[in-house]
């Protein structure tokens, strides 16, 4: 199966952006100013 390179790098950020959200989305919300 060949994957072009930029293929591959939008599938590594999609998984990143996916793993970020689920960081970000189970820490507690930032108090608004």
């Amino acid at each position: 199966m060949r994957v072009s390179k930029s293929e591959t790098f939008v599938s590594i950020l999609a998984t990143r952006g996916r793993v970020f959200t689920v960081v970000v989305g189970s820490q507690p919300d930032p108090p608004n100013p």
